[in-house]
């Protein structure tokens, strides 16, 4: 029969001990000479809650932390004055969050993401890798409603940042929309590049394009597809962006593209004539 035996964390002071077995309830084998330590019992349970919700829910952390905060004072009001502020034991907490995470990559080339693994999947079991590229060593990570997203907006916006930058990555460069809900902007291509080269730019813009899904609501088939009417005949130009309009209508918001290369490059009195 597996028995357990505590004993005091004071037990250089405290003689008190509790045998366990099995199953059964603890049974005092020495008492203890001082009363117990009501608020730090409490916040042990609250740290060992927290601890176990982290490894059970990929939830962040911080809404983790104030997800049980908000349980306790639902249930002991009076309690919460006595907690740890989230920033005295956050490296503990971190610490734990990261007890099934692989070991941080020191270089490029020990960069992985392995294929069907949990890693490169989002909340909802999507692959949200979009590019993996070995020879350079860059990746790109979006989804396919970021696309979505994408493909609905008239203004996209570009940047790269350097000290945000996760290593061994140099850069993390960003693509964003607008959003009228955030009053802002916001994220839908993230992207680690392992320098700042140009050669390493148009890599990362090449394999962008071939890496999407060929299908009405991708940005490569809609891009690929107008691209193409450059080398089309002009007698032709007509039916054939009238097919495209017609097998790319269900995108949101893609009627402004529409009005565009219609008004620029298709109409007959468009901005710039069909033979230059």
């Amino acid at each position: 029969m597996l028995s357990s035996y505590w004993h005091c964390e004071k037990r250089d002071k405290c003689p008190g001990r509790l045998t366990q077995k099995a199953d059964q309830n603890p049974m005092l084998t020495a008492s203890y000479n001082h009363e117990p330590d009501e608020n730090k019992n409490k916040q042990e349970i609250f740290i060992t809650n927290l601890k176990r919700q982290i490894r059970e829910d990929p939830m962040p952390i911080r809404k983790i932390f104030r997800s049980e905060l908000i349980n306790r004072y639902t249930n002991e009001p009076d309690a919460v004055c006595t907690l740890p502020e989230f920033y005295q034991i956050k490296n503990s907490l971190y610490r734990t969050k990261n007890e099934n995470c692989p070991p941080l990559p020191k270089s490029i080339e020990q960069v992985t993401i392995e294929v069907n693994r949990k890693w490169r999947l989002s909340l909802r079991g999507e692959d949200f890798t979009m590019i993996d590229n070995n020879s350079l060593r860059y990746l790109a990570f979006d989804t396919l409603e970021s696309l979505k997203m994408l493909c609905s907006c008239e203004h996209i916006f570009a940047d790269g940042t350097f000290r945000s930058s996760p290593k061994p990555f140099t850069q993390l460069y960003s693509i964003h929309i607008e959003s009228s809900m955030l009053n802002g902007t916001i994220p839908v291509i993230y992207s680690l590049l392992p320098n700042k080269f140009k050669n390493t730019y148009l890599g990362w813009k090449e394999q962008y394009y071939a890496s999407a899904k060929d299908d009405p609501i991708s940005i490569k088939a809609l891009y690929q597809q107008t691209c193409a009417l450059a080398f089309i005949p002009t007698s032709s130009i007509d039916d054939i962006w009238c097919n495209i309009t017609d097998a790319f209508d269900n995108l949101p918001g893609v009627q402004v593209f529409f009005d565009y290369v219609t008004d620029t490059w298709v109409d007959n009195d468009s901005l710039y004539p069909r033979k230059l």
